[in-house]
């Protein structure tokens, strides 16, 4: 099938939610929000300031990548923070599972003032520096589209 999966990646802020809903809207598509994703021994450890750890990452990305593996013409915001987060998304058969990258790009001052006006999410603010630290940007022959939001 000639079917896209979107992927809107980015650190917590960077208004992957906000986005993505518009951007399914506009395609006429269904959108998943990656962090409804997470079990709630995850979501717990964040809520307390606790960055999750790569062990803590697996399950919850193997569950996103079959997501995206499952359907056609789906939205999804994830972080993706790491290469091989988005490898794991990518799966065994990247070619047969074309999955586009978008990566909300926002300067760390905006997203501090974003996440500290969010009110009803589990993620505290003072978790944004790990995620910055985590993050790696497009890696060679990766196509990312990154976008200034």
């Amino acid at each position: 099938s000639n079917m896209v999966n979107v992927v809107l990646m980015g650190v917590s802020g960077s208004g992957k939610t906000t986005v993505g809903v518009a951007l399914a809207d506009q395609l006429n598509v269904v959108f998943h929000d990656g962090d409804s994703f997470h079990s709630a021994a995850n979501k717990m450890k964040m809520a307390r300031g606790d960055a999750l750890t790569d062990e803590d990452r697996i399950p919850w990305l193997d569950s996103l990548a079959a997501l995206l593996h499952n359907n056609d013409d789906i939205v999804l915001a994830c972080s993706a923070l790491k290469f091989e987060y988005r490898e794991r998304l990518r799966g065994s058969k990247p070619m047969e599972n074309k999955i586009v990258f978008i990566h909300l790009v926002v300067p760390e001052e905006v997203l501090l003032s974003r996440l500290q006006s969010r009110e009803g999410h589990y993620f505290p603010p003072s978790l944004l520096q790990n995620q910055l630290t985590t993050l790696e940007e497009r890696q060679s022959g990766e196509e990312i589209c990154e976008i200034d939001n």
